[in-house]
């Protein structure tokens, strides 16, 4: 559920696991704050992956991002997700996700 009225568009990356019996777990996401462009995401081998992201300077038009985009890498250790950075937020105000059950 976005926690603002925005309609600017944002993205967010999920994590799912798939577990004995073809089901799948939620694993969590890349950020509780939507970035404005995933740029390319893969997967190197298995339980890992990458994920770039564009990069906006605080004044940039969302159509025009000025920076170099942000690569984060991530893995899956067996029982958490293992991430060695976090993705840019989008430009303006963030716009906060909070996930809730239905």
């Amino acid at each position: 559920m976005r926690t603002t009225m925005n309609a600017r568009v944002g993205q967010l990356v999920f994590f799912w696991r798939s577990i004995p019996g073809g089901k799948s777990v939620f694993l969590g996401r890349d950020s509780s704050d939507e970035t404005a462009r995933v740029l390319r995401l893969v997967s190197p081998g298995p339980g890992a992956f990458s994920i770039t992201y564009a990069h906006f300077a605080p004044r940039d038009a969302v159509c025009c991002p000025s920076l170099a985009p942000v690569r984060v890498d991530s893995g899956w250790s067996g029982s958490i997700l293992i991430s060695n950075g976090v993705s840019p937020r989008a430009p303006g105000a963030p716009i906060r996700v909070r996930l809730t059950r239905l």
